[in-house]
């Protein structure tokens, strides 16, 4: 039980990481087509980092803890959907051929 829960908790980081990296490269390589000074927002679906220019285009930041966590449990929760979706089918299919 506990082993499950820390499989599920490293593939859910490692998606979490992999997929926020993927949305960040293509979002400055977009952004750097369209605008001279690009806005960097990191988070899906909800942005927990914020990288702007201000009006003396000195960049600010802002890293919201809350959305970070929020994200990181729905990255959890969707790996443990998939990898209860994929026993059952593998229970599914070993009972039928029993």
């Amino acid at each position: 039980m506990i082993k499950q829960f820390f499989k599920i908790s490293f593939y859910a980081f490692i998606t979490f990481c992999t997929f926020n990296f993927t949305l960040l490269v293509l979002l400055i390589f977009f952004q750097s087509k369209i605008k001279e000074t690009p806005e960097i927002f990191i988070g899906f679906p909800i942005n927990f980092y914020k990288l702007f220019p201000n009006e003396s285009m000195i960049y600010a930041t802002r890293l919201d803890w809350a959305n970070f966590f929020y994200n990181l449990l729905l990255f959890w929760i969707l790996v443990f959907l998939y990898f209860t979706f994929k026993n059952n089918k593998q229970q599914t299919i070993n009972n039928k051929n029993e």
